[in-house]
């Protein structure tokens, strides 16, 4: 990886705070990252914690601060100045003093988590879509001319935001344009999907891939959603500060430390690169690796049931995050999806969570982090009540005979699977063994029955006589003669 490229990376992480945000800038007073800070500082909104990270960047690399917002998805002429709120993706483009140009998708918003789940079973979906429509709206005002004089077009983004920069990488018009693509713990896609890509590019599927970069959370779960298209040696995992699910897969925690007391950040994104430049590859924690089977489970399903549970899944999360209002972005929402979740989905995930290393680590990670939130809110009385009602449930066994439960369901689970996927063989490998069993009985009575008769022909001389049976035969002769010798005696 060369230098330019690191600190492309850098930046392209620093670009992608700016889309969460969620402010639409007016042009005439906003026109580089230096005026975003002061934005903030203007209209007294100095707690937002990407005004606080993007601060602290700038102070690090103090040349940033002059890198140009060309524009915004919320902005733009098919939306007007006052659909922000509707604007599907968030993305903005900047152009930095070279004249390079950056393009980051911001995460997924309220009401739109759905959108994730019809790209586990989908070839394309409408966010995916709606940011492909402002990619090329972008490569036709701004980038074809800026490719023709040498410039790079980049194209990244966080969450969603990743998974969006893939597939613009992959599929927009002017995808020749793009020199690289920065994924920041973006999720793959389905398998019809990457069917697609690789019928599209055909022997360049693979060299089209080379220059895709993802760069995740150690503990980050979402980057594991779907199948993956990223090369596994342009991957790399860094280090995230805290160690909650939710807080593993925050972008500033990626990019800074927070200080618990004042809410302080301090910029640490150099902490990616060893001393040599290079970025750190790292390694999968434990909860990410739980994503990852739990992920690879959920592709092995059928794509209905796949797309129903991964849908109420992420409709679920939506809820819990406060948008309990279906609306515009929950209406591909079945309510069969949660039968499916219910029926397919919560056996898969608590066989996972419970039957595997990786899972009871997590539990063991969510157990710690819901006593640090609990102690932080009401103290050690709050522990202590936990701790009691806890004996109480073991005391009463009403906790033994839960896990219990789970542990016999999932295992019930497991051996229906095996029957369904399995019996139909076994079946046809015991049919074929009694057939077998049947032919050489069989043979092995012919055998006896001609050993029998050529021992009876061999003592026994004179006339025979076969019935229809070839096996069954009478020396009439040696009969004829018997029946002299009575008479006569």
């Amino acid at each position: 990886m060369t230098t330019e490229m690191q600190q492309q990376i850098e930046l392209s992480a620093v670009l992608n705070l700016i889309p969460y945000m969620d402010t639409r800038f007016d042009d005439r007073t906003v026109h580089n990252l230096n005026d975003i800070v002061e934005y903030f500082e203007e209209v007294g909104e100095t707690s937002n914690d990407g005004y606080k990270l993007l601060k602290e960047a700038l102070k690090e690399h103090k040349s940033w601060g002059k890198i140009e917002l060309v524009n915004q998805s919320s902005t733009n002429d098919t939306n007007g100045p006052d659909q922000w709120t509707d604007d599907l993706i968030q993305g903005c483009t900047f152009r930095d003093q070279d004249g390079n140009y950056y393009v980051a998708f911001r995460g997924t918003g309220d009401g739109r988590w759905p959108d994730n789940g019809d790209g586990m079973t989908e070839e394309s979906t409408e966010m995916q879509q709606a940011a492909k429509e402002y990619f090329d709206k972008m490569a036709e005002k701004y980038f074809v001319d800026a490719h023709a004089n040498g410039k790079q077009i980049i194209v990244t983004g966080h969450s969603k935001g990743g998974n969006e920069a893939q597939y613009v990488y992959m599929e927009s018009e002017y995808e020749y344009l793009i020199d690289h693509c920065y994924n920041m713990d973006g999720q793959g896609f389905s398998d019809v999907a990457i069917e697609h890509f690789k019928d599209k590019y055909g022997s360049a599927y693979e060299d089209k891939l080379k220059n895709m970069y993802s760069i995740c959370g150690e503990n980050d779960p979402v980057n594991e959603l779907g199948i993956k298209i990223i090369p596994e040696e342009n991957t790399y995992y860094v280090q995230a500060w805290d160690g909650g699910i939710v807080s593993s897969h925050l972008l500033e925690n990626m990019l800074a430390e927070k200080d618990p007391e004042t809410g302080e950040f301090t910029y640490t994104g150099v902490r990616w690169f060893r001393e040599d430049g290079e970025i750190i590859h790292g390694e999968q924690g434990p909860i990410a690796i739980f994503a990852k089977k739990l992920s690879a489970e959920m592709m092995k399903m059928d794509p209905e049931n796949r797309h129903g549970c991964a849908v109420a899944i992420m409709r679920l999360i939506d809820i819990i995050g406060g948008n309990v209002v279906l609306g515009k972005y929950g209406e591909n929402i079945d309510y069969t999806d949660f039968f499916d979740l219910i029926a397919n989905g919560s056996p898969l995930i608590l066989k996972t969570l419970l039957l595997t290393e990786e899972g009871r680590e997590t539990l063991k990670i969510l157990a710690v982090n819901a006593l640090e939130a609990i102690y932080a809110k009401w103290g050690v009385a709050g522990v202590l009540g936990l701790i009691a009602i806890g004996g109480v449930l073991l005391l009463s066994g009403i906790l033994k005979a839960l896990i219990e439960t789970v542990v016999i369901l999932s295992a019930v689970v497991a051996l229906i699977d095996f029957i369904f996927d399995e019996l139909p063989r076994i079946i046809g490998v015991v049919t074929e063994k009694i057939k077998e069993f049947i032919q050489n009985v069989h043979a092995a009575l012919v055998d006896i029955v001609n050993k029998i008769g050529e021992t009876l022909r061999s003592i026994t001389p004179g006339g025979w006589y076969s019935a229809n049976n070839p096996h069954i035969v009478v020396n009439t002769g040696r009969m004829n003669d018997y029946a002299g010798r009575l008479l006569e005696a």
